[in-house]
């Protein structure tokens, strides 16, 4: 491999790794739009229904169309691949998901989206469960979406009335079927009076408590080949969120060279020496195939993946490179360092990263749009 081409490979590894609502309809929609999102403009939607919900005729094109207001709202189509039929699993890569608006806000999407469940006759859906994210091209924030649609129904449909059902929000409990729907069930309280932490209900997976962290730091990347070494270093920024449960997330932007979005970092955590919080992520092999993706590479192994924080107050540095410390209030700072080899175009490729940030509380949002009904009663 040239020098040249070698250099190209070491900036985009280096880039590339450097990087509460209650319900209780069995419709429910949820879009958390990020900061920097003109999809969702940096704000919480929460709807009791959608507008329609269709396959198209030709292939097994899922369309969803959600409204805020008669001429403002979201169209969603989640694409299997060419040939292929929707079927429960996650689908990525380029099409899988294109979102388009009313008015206009961006030119062209990427994303993804698990199908948990699809129930449908003649081209017609009974019910759906589906999650995703979003991202306008060249936009900094995600539009983060999770979908019910009349999940339950189908069982309730012969079922009499006080039969448990599920309607698949992890928000709600105890749902029973009411004249062949699935509805009722109790809201979700979510907070844990702790005021330090945000607290917050999923679709997904009910309740969870936490803390959000902007981070902010360098990763130097060494890429070698053949003899050859280049060294690149690249600023790090992003968010790290810290659950009460032992868990954490972290999001990994997209690929320089596709620009499709990479899988969120989730893992456990667990404390360790010198106050550390140790990060063990729980979906390393989706990762790696996400690089191996990106770089165009016949194989990607991940051999060395450590990770870890160190959270505290006050004005005492945590770490050698944080600065400046505030002198109250919570901080953090963190370590990662990445070892891999590639093989790309037939050539073994070496690549370590060591990445240090420091970190900050996130502002909260306090921003939420619901929809009429969307709270139940």
């Amino acid at each position: 491999m040239s020098s040249r081409a070698l250099r190209r490979f070491a900036l985009t590894l280096g880039w590339l790794l450097a990087m509460c609502h209650s319900v209780r309809a069995a419709t429910i929609a949820v879009l958390d739009s990020d900061p920097g999102d003109p999809l969702g403009g940096g704000v919480e939607h929460v709807f009791a229904s959608v507008e329609d919900a269709h396959l198209e005729p030709t292939d097994d094109v899922l369309v969803v169309t959600i409204t805020s207001a008669p001429a403002d709202g979201w169209s969603f189509a989640f694409r299997p691949p060419a040939g292929g039929s929707l079927v429960p699993g996650i689908y990525e890569g380029a099409g899988a998901l294109d979102v388009t608006t009313t008015p206009s806000r961006c030119e062209r999407t990427t994303g993804r989206f698990q199908l948990i469940d699809l129930v449908a006759s003649e081209r017609s859906p009974r019910s759906f469960a589906v999650d995703f994210e979003v991202r306008c091209i060249n936009a900094t924030g995600l539009l983060h979406g999770a979908i019910r649609y009349q999940v339950g129904d189908p069982a309730c449909a012969s079922a009499p009335d006080g039969t448990p059902c599920d309607d698949g929000n992890a928000c709600t409990s105890a749902e029973t079927c009411q004249g062949g729907r699935c509805e009722g069930g109790t809201l979700a309280q979510c907070d844990d009076g702790n005021p330090t932490t945000d607290d917050e209900c999923v679709l997904e997976s009910g309740c969870r408590h936490g803390t959000s962290w902007q981070i902010a730091g360098t990763t130097r990347a060494v890429v070698k080949n053949g003899g050859r070494a280049v060294r690149q270093r690249v600023p790090l920024s992003g968010a790290v969120r810290l659950f009460t449960d032992g868990t954490y997330e972290i999001p990994q932007g997209s690929c320089p060279s596709s620009d499709q979005l990479f899988p969120l970092e989730i893992g456990r955590t667990e404390r360790a020496k010198r106050g550390r919080l140790r990060l063990t992520p729980a979906n390393l092999d989706a990762l790696g195939e996400s690089v191996r993706r990106c770089v165009f590479a016949r194989r990607v192994t991940i051999g060395v993946f450590e990770e870890w924080v160190r959270v505290g107050s006050g004005g005492r540095r945590l770490c050698v490179w944080e600065k400046p410390v505030p002198r109250s209030g919570p901080h953090m700072c963190g370590f990662q360092h990445i070892g891999l080899r590639a093989l790309v175009q037939g050539q073994d490729i070496q690549v370590t990263t060591i990445g240090r940030y420091s970190g900050t509380l996130a502002a909260r949002r306090a921003d939420r749009y619901y929809a009429a009904g969307a709270l139940g009663d």
